[in-house]
């Protein structure tokens, strides 16, 4: 990897970590941190720091540790591969090692000179580990409970039928029989039938109506959310609070729930290959599996997306892989 892609992937990644870290759920939670941590004085800081530099202390140690913490969740999920469950084991133990020795330093440097120096960093590292580990856990649950009612609400939008739109029909309107004319009582010839009965008198029959065309089908909802106009829509992923836009022309980020997304694309047939990866049936161009048995989804705009055990085999079944 060249330098200038590196320092590009490490400004991604920076870029997404502070928009996540920022977001309104994190910022709750870091609130709650933040209060519970100073009021209970844990790792030791209740003898070492008076209560408003517990808040300060804390604080920053728990915004810190939020932005390491997506940052480093971030480069294991999208950069390195990584599942939700390997995720979800190893972004702990990496917080813990990065998070625990600063925060132990920043107290150590902040305590009075003879005073009592705390908890040894061991106990930081391990406290640290058990925090980050149970933020991970409840990020797990969240994050399943959110997927498994937006696989739903798919589910249910893709089974749903969906009524035609109004069309102009020609109704074929079956032509009345000629009645004969009355024979005149002064002669025995008759009246010839007119050529063809039409209201307008006897002659040629009216032309026939030209079929009207259907309509052209509507543009999905989510394209009236995309700065940039052109290009077709190959594939949704999610990213944190953030959705991924894939076109055949470049990559957009809408701030938006997945699920929202998805439906917001309407009529247009897809299917999930991932919990956060939905993709263009349209746009697939092939598949792509590694020897460990990791399946990856080739678009036609170059993307390689992966294809989770629990969505293949609903791709078998269409018979795209």
């Amino acid at each position: 990897m060249s330098s200038q892609r590196r320092f590009a992937m490490i400004r991604k990644v920076l870029s997404r970590s502070v928009m996540a870290t920022v977001s309104p759920v994190c910022l709750l939670g870091w609130g709650i941190f933040t209060c519970l941590a100073s009021l209970l004085g844990i790792l030791g800081t209740d003898s070492i720091l008076s209560p408003v530099a517990r808040v300060t202390f804390w604080g920053l140690a728990g915004f810190f540790g939020l932005f390491v913490g997506n940052a480093i969740r971030g480069t294991f999920a999208f950069h390195w591969g990584l599942g939700t469950l390997g995720t979800a084991l190893a972004a702990p133990l990496v917080i813990a090692l990065v998070v625990a020795p600063a925060c132990w330093a920043a107290l150590q440097g902040l305590r009075d000179e003879g005073s009592d120096p705390g908890e040894p960093l061991l106990f930081w590292g391990l406290g640290v580990l058990a925090l980050s580990s149970l933020s991970s856990l409840t990020r797990l649950l969240l994050q399943r409970h959110i997927d498994r009612a937006a696989r739903k609400a798919v589910a249910h939008m893709q089974a749903a039928s969906i009524p035609d739109r109004a069309r102009p029909e020609v109704v074929d309107v079956p032509t009345p029989e000629a009645k004969p004319a009355a024979e005149p009582a002064s002669t025995g010839a008759a009246i010839a039938d007119p050529p063809f009965p039409c209201a307008f008198g006897t002659g040629s029959p009216p032309p026939a109506m030209a079929p009207m065309s259907p309509p052209a089908p509507m543009r999905p909802r989510l394209y009236d959310r995309l700065a940039a106009t052109g290009g077709t829509v190959q594939h949704l992923s999610a990213d944190d609070h953030l959705v991924i836009v894939g076109r055949d022309t470049g990559r957009e980020q809408l701030r938006l729930r997945f699920a929202d997304a998805v439906r917001e694309m309407d009529d247009v047939e897809g299917m999930l290959t991932h919990r956060s990866h939905w993709v263009a049936r349209a746009a697939v161009a092939g598949f792509d599996r590694e020897p460990g048995g990791k399946m990856f989804v080739l678009l036609r705009n170059g993307a390689r997306l992966p294809v989770s055990r629990s969505h293949r085999q609903a791709l078998e079944r269409t018979g795209l892989a």
